[in-house]
């Protein structure tokens, strides 16, 4: 199989495909399999990536590679397992001290005209994932466009790196709501100085999410009437379009994520391991050359809920957002 090939069946170079053998293989406790023969990592490997980077049935992966379904099964779920409960940390990451200024540079840099936002270090946004109707609870994961979803809310970073992702969330809820029910919000909360060494750094976001003193908003179109705040909101959606980028990418790439044709829990697995896969992708300069258009209509699938309470937004958020508005 030549280069391309691979790349055309796994949605990854070989050289990428190898760093997640060894890693596997060093996790990984490998069992009876069917077949004739014990299934190696590589193969395990193989099936499960394939598995994620198409929208193929299990029985056609069990005739490519000459195992039964259910040993095909067991090897997409061993390996998902692994990224999603054991390595998860090593492929997502928030970023240290080291690395916040350099990051800081990257979004002012990537913003081709005008004034930048400065001290931004993540772009956070919600993505849809279409799932089947679940046993139960049908109504709270059916979406504004009527399809059944879990949420992905992430934060990326201008490389396309996701640096934080969270997923299952039901299809209805809106983002401040999955926001403000995450393990960020939490850490954060509780200890903001892992995650913000200097208080001129922040994350950004839409309009959706609280202005708080490390995440801060667009202002909605409404509010944004003076010169000043309709710049401050141009800036800012050069900016965040960073974190559209990685979604699109995702789906692109590993397209088991554009329908996730199992239970709630195993397709938040499946999620969760797609986007460490697509951080080593890009750790390994493995990137994509098209672009993924979304017919779900996109990330802009949010539900009216009841305005934010004070303990969501905060003084001190709304007062380094003037500062920054001031600057323009």
């Amino acid at each position: 199989m030549s280069e391309e090939e691979f790349w055309t069946h796994f949605r990854m170079t070989r050289t990428t495909f190898k760093k997640l053998e060894d890693y596997v293989t060093k996790h990984i406790e490998m069992k009876g399999q069917g077949g004739t023969e014990p299934m190696t990592i590589q193969e395990t490997c193989l099936i499960t990536v394939w598995y994620l980077a198409t929208q193929c049935y299990l029985r056609e992966l069990s005739s490519l590679f000459a195992r039964s379904v259910t040993a095909v099964w067991q090897a997409i779920t061993r390996v998902c397992n692994i990224l999603a409960f054991i390595c998860v940390k090593d492929f997502i990451r928030w970023p240290g001290p080291s690395e916040v200024g350099d990051i800081a540079l990257s979004f002012e840099s990537s913003v081709k005209s005008g004034l930048p936002v400065p001290g931004i270090i993540g772009a956070i946004d919600g993505c849809h994932i279409k799932i089947k109707a679940p046993g139960s609870d049908q109504i709270s994961y059916l979406n504004r466009r009527m399809f059944h979803s879990i949420i992905i809310i992430a934060v990326s970073l201008p490389n396309k790196l996701f640096s934080y992702v969270s997923v299952g969330f039901p299809g209805s809820a809106h983002d401040s709501r999955v926001f403000c029910n995450s393990s960020l919000w939490f850490g954060v909360e509780t200890s903001k100085n892992a995650y913000f060494t200097n208080s001129n750094y922040q994350v950004i976001g839409d309009s959706t999410f609280p202005c708080l003193s490390w995440l801060i908003p667009v202002l909605k179109d409404s509010v944004a009437v003076t010169s000043k705040e309709k710049a401050f909101n141009k800036q800012m959606s050069k900016s965040r379009v960073v974190i559209e980028n990685p979604f699109g990418d995702l789906k692109n790439r590993f397209r088991r994520t554009q329908f996730v044709n199992t239970s709630v829990e195993r397709a938040s697995v499946i999620v969760t391991a797609s986007c460490e896969l697509h951080n080593i992708c890009i750790s390994n300069g493995d990137g994509m050359n098209t672009t993924f258009v979304d017919p779900s209509g996109g990330l802009d699938l949010q539900i009216p809920v009841a305005p934010l309470t004070s303990a969501q937004e905060s003084n001190e958020g709304k007062a380094k957002r003037r500062r920054l508005i001031d600057m323009f």
